[in-house]
């Protein structure tokens, strides 16, 4: 009892235990004991003994100013300690237990060793008493999941959102077994900046809010350490997963291959589990348009719809029955195209069929989701003699290859326009045409009076 012996000579108490008329009853906590206690309040033995009031009043609530044995321990009552205003709750219901104000249990190992006039009972707990700016033992664990996000300052928003989703019910269900991904304030703040999101509309769209908050969760729990290392793992909201890795930390793939970080892990609520994250993650919902014009409108893809007036194919993709599948290069892949032809849009807009050429080799007569296509399949475009091939990037997934070896990237599949289908690539697709006309050569003139009249500039002349 060497960590006690200690703490009695700085709390100043050395001579009132030396004294043999002392009629005390002390309970001693072991050098274990205080060891655990110190490491519970995150403090050093040396950092307390610095406090010798709080070392003196630690040891005065191990002590009762009276002589009481074992024997005679009174089941269930609470005892006045030597420190005024402070008891301790005796139960002898399984073997002779001291129970602090903070409902800790001190076992007596050792009991009844008379010191004089008094008596030493040896506990395997540092007794905590309650003077209230005192640190106070870990917090319980939340009884549901929706208690720990309501209770987490960080997660505020995600808090909300379960409300406009209606969810608050299901997860405040003490069974419910299920893994939280959690976005902080600071991801939902960042994902609806950087995605152009409108926080008041998405929150008005409960199916939407929805979709995305049962996006977070999985219906299991998964703890940090058993985390699987690239695997696709199915979240409530049906038909759509993440992708969870453990290397080099936990961290999520979206279906957009969009990454969160798990921050902070293991969070343990009911029987579930909360891990906080750094990003929202976002599912791929599946568009609908009435006709391809109006999915083209609404991707704001603007090159492409210029150049389907330019190649007079507005009216036959307005027909909301065409059942086709397209191919649909941004408007940074067709800025992309020209510079790689070194030619402006305005020289490539001068043949129209040319142009009708170009767009009709993105387009399949059939329409084709990306599940049904197939890595190395030959796909057949309306632009006759030529083809396409899917292809298949270990990173980033689905490709176009085009007959010049150019890969396209697929960035956004499967969108529903009419009876057809749309898939947004990043790069125009080339098929083996004759090359384009090189520009127009500027005339060259012998003197500048000669290239004003050519001109016809002849007034500034």
């Amino acid at each position: 009892l060497t960590t006690l012996a200690a703490a009695a000579g700085v709390g100043g108490l050395i001579p009132v235990l030396s004294d043999p008329n002392t009629a005390v009853t002390l309970f001693a906590p072991t050098n274990a004991a205080f060891a655990a206690a110190l490491a519970e309040l995150n403090t050093t033995a040396a950092d307390l003994l610095r406090n010798s009031s709080l070392v003196t009043m630690l040891l005065q609530y191990h002590a009762l100013p009276i002589v009481v044995y074992s024997a005679d321990a009174p089941n269930g009552a609470r005892v006045e300690t030597l420190l005024p205003g402070h008891n301790i709750t005796v139960s002898t219901t399984a073997g002779v237990e001291i129970i602090d104000e903070y409902m800790r249990h001190a076992k007596v190992t050792k009991a009844d060793i008379k010191a004089g006039n008094s008596v030493m009972h040896i506990v395997d707990k540092v007794l905590f008493f309650d003077r209230g700016d005192s640190p106070e033992p870990p917090p319980e664990t939340p009884k549901s999941l929706m208690e720990a996000i309501a209770a987490d300052p960080e997660l505020g928003i995600l808090e909300t959102a379960i409300a406009a989703a209606n969810l608050t019910a299901v997860l405040s269900d003490p069974s419910a077994a299920i893994t939280i991904f959690a976005p902080t304030d600071v991801a939902f703040v960042g994902t609806l900046t950087a995605e152009k999101i409108n926080a008041t509309a998405l929150l008005a769209n409960q199916s939407a809010v929805q979709a995305l908050i049962l996006y977070h969760a999985l219906p299991m729990v998964v703890l940090s350490k058993d985390a699987p290392n690239n695997v696709d793992v199915g979240t409530l909201l049906t038909g759509h997963a993440v992708v969870v890795y453990n290397t080099p930390n936990v961290h999520l793939l979206d279906e957009y291959k969009r990454r969160a970080n798990v921050k902070v892990a293991d969070i343990r609520a009911g029987a579930g589990v909360i891990h906080k994250i750094d990003n929202v993650l976002l599912p791929y919902l599946q568009e609908s348009y009435p006709d391809i014009p109006s999915a083209i409108a609404g991707e704001d893809l603007n090159t492409l719809a210029t150049a389907v007036g330019v190649a007079n194919l507005t009216g036959a993709l307005s027909n909301p029955s065409a059942a086709l599948t397209i191919f649909a290069p941004t408007d940074a892949a067709f800025a992309s195209l020209l510079a790689e032809l070194n030619v402006n849009l305005s020289s490539l807009a001068a043949d129209p069929a040319r142009v009708a050429g170009l767009l009709t080799y993105h387009v399949l007569g059939k329409p084709l989701y990306a599940a049904e296509l197939t890595f190395g399949e030959s796909l057949i475009p309306l632009l006759p003699g030529h083809n396409l091939t899917v292809g298949y990037d270990p990173e980033d997934g689905l490709v176009i290859v085009d007959e010049y070896q150019r890969s396209a990237l697929v960035i956004k599949d499967s969108i529903v326009a009419g009876d057809s289908i749309i898939h947004i690539v990043d790069r125009v697709l080339l098929p083996k045409l004759a090359p384009l006309p090189p520009p127009p050569t500027p005339p060259t003139y012998d003197n500048l009076a000669a290239a004003l009249e050519a001109e016809g500039l002849t007034t500034l002349a």
